[in-house]
């Protein structure tokens, strides 16, 4: 569909900080507010608000605040959106091309970024946003990939590569330290003298519902739950493993 100019058109901004954005990366969402405005301003365009997901990774699209920017897309209230950078929308390609192809273009919505200073109202405009997008989704493979490698290489020095922790320790956010919670490692405790005395996995977990003692989420037990326990043996041993990487002994005290 061929696009009008932009100039004039009412436009809506959107605005995405995650978690780890902040003022003097450029990406919080202040900043990206001030930038979203005045491009609005120098394009001529009235821009009406901007709408906002705070701490999100951008991986989905289920955000309260896209969601409602496809709320208004969609009933025809937005003529352009307006973004700080390309992956304040998403960093995957496919659902930047979902948005441009099922949302944005079938509506007469364009697309409007500030960094990368395309509008997709051109026909240069949507290749641009293309290949910007291949890059986005190159850079979060990337990241996660580092991710992965530094969980590994925590792993290897036995050290808590992150996740829920297992049951009968405690997770401290940013320490990378896993401490023992008394309670629940005395259900560990049972679990594994129950075993030594000879009860299957199923009678064990009938065992202690009995006793009132729950699982880390706080529920009952079944021999699912009591089998995930006693596969982790080496870790309630003192040993560490992630991703298949096997350290001899681990950071974390040994519960059993």
């Amino acid at each position: 569909m061929a696009m009008a100019r932009i100039e004039g058109r009412r436009a809506v901004g959107y605005a995405r900080a995650s978690a780890d954005d902040h003022a003097d990366n450029g990406h919080d969402l202040a900043t990206q507010g001030e930038r979203i405005r005045s491009y609005a301003r120098a394009l001529g365009l009235p821009l009406s608000d901007i709408v906002c997901d705070d701490a999100d990774p951008g991986v989905a699209l289920e955000r309260p605040g896209l969601q409602e920017l496809l709320r208004r897309v969609r009933s025809g209230e937005v003529g352009v959106v307006v973004v700080a950078r390309l992956d304040r929308l998403s960093r995957s390609l496919r659902q930047l091309l979902d948005l441009q192809l099922d949302e944005f273009e079938p509506r007469d919505v364009a697309l409007v970024s500030v960094a990368e200073q395309f509008d997709t109202s051109t026909p240069a405009g949507r290749l641009f946003f293309q290949v910007v997008g291949s890059f986005a989704e190159f850079e979060r493979d990337l990241l996660t990939r580092r991710v992965a490698d530094g969980r590994r290489e925590k792993a290897r020095r036995g050290g808590y590569a992150g996740g829920a922790p297992p049951l009968g320790y405690r997770a401290f956010r940013g320490t990378g330290v896993l401490v023992i919670d008394e309670e629940a490692a005395a259900t560990v405790r049972r679990v594994f003298a129950l075993e030594a005395a000879g009860l299957s996995r199923r009678a064990i977990a009938e065992r202690l519902n009995a006793e009132r003692r729950t699982t880390a989420e706080g529920k009952a037990f079944t021999h699912v739950q009591v089998g995930r326990i006693l596969e982790r043996r080496a870790f309630y041993a003192g040993e560490y493993e992630y991703a298949g990487v096997a350290s001899r002994k681990g950071d974390h005290e040994p519960i059993l």
